[in-house]
């Protein structure tokens, strides 16, 4: 974000929390007093910090939010969305029609998830997509703890749940970090037809592509994802008008056989920087 600051001429800074809200709001709090001409927030709903959206408004402040299911209200204010709703419901449609392309319609899909609003939308799609073109086709939903991202209880939980079922032979993994550790601990248990899939992939994620032990990931690299913010925010402030998110995200399916070589997660397409200056009109 920082970079895609500087092509257009303005600076940026970075303020760090330590991952609860009431830590976030004192962070948000702190950058209002700073009176910047914008403000970015990640994943965090704006119903948990509707005075400071308002302090910002009042402001004179811009607000842009990714990851989030809510909707714009305001220039100044809570101006501007991207990787929102819209492309939740596109994420999950997509997903829907990879399963039912691969199993023939035939699919037993294990899903595992967080609860956050944005990844419920995905859920939401995925399944009534697969209700309504493939009745043949089941979902379980399975919800995993944040707190329990990064540690072995994520990688036991799916590894039981797909032993008390033999017919699930799909694990949809909901973004990058719920996916780690999984493949080895299916290994392990003797499970070895399970196709893993999911969002968002994680470094992890990328190199289980490589290796052959993930099937497939819908790729959103965060450095794209930071470009995205700015450009919706720039569109806001151009127009004087909420900018809610439009979809049309470049999302990139990824497989053992398309991955891009090398280490991390690919951003695809790999001209994105320059074809967001020429949008821009910068060089």
């Amino acid at each position: 974000m920082a970079v895609a600051a500087e092509s257009i001429g303005w600076s940026s800074k970075t303020l760090n929390f330590d991952g609860n809200l009431p830590d976030m709001l004192v962070k948000f709090d702190q950058a209002i007093a700073e009176k910047p001409t914008a403000i970015w927030v990640q994943a965090f709903p704006a119903a948990g910090m509707q005075k400071q959206l308002d302090a910002a408004k009042n402001a004179g402040i811009v607000v842009g939010m990714t990851s989030v299911a809510d909707e714009p209200t305001s220039v100044p204010g809570f101006a501007a969305v991207s990787n929102g709703p819209v492309t939740a419901e596109e994420i999950g449609e997509l997903q829907a029609n990879l399963v039912m392309r691969d199993s023939k319609c035939t699919a037993n899909v294990a899903m595992f998830t967080l609860p956050f609003p944005i990844i419920e939308a995905t859920d939401n799609a995925f399944t009534s997509t697969l209700k309504e073109k493939c009745p043949d086709c089941k979902v379980s939903t399975t919800l995993v703890q944040p707190q329990d991202l990064g540690t072995p209880k994520t990688a036991s939980a799916i590894v039981s749940k797909l032993q008390s079922d033999p017919t699930v032979k799909y694990a949809y993994t909901v973004i990058g970090n719920v996916a780690n550790g999984v493949a080895p601990a299916l290994r392990q248990a003797g499970l070895k037809d399970i196709k893993i899939f999911g969002n968002t992939p994680d470094a992890d994620s990328i190199a289980s592509l490589r290796d052959g032990t993930n099937a497939w990931w819908v790729n959103q690299n965060p450095t794209l994802q930071a470009w995205g913010l700015i450009d919706s925010v720039l569109r806001a402030i151009d127009s004087g008008a909420p900018h809610p998110d439009g979809g049309h995200y470049p999302l990139a399916v990824l497989t053992p056989e398309n991955v891009p070589d090398g280490t991390g997660v690919p951003a695809l397409p790999t001209d994105y920087q320059a074809e967001f200056e020429a949008l821009w009109g910068v060089s």
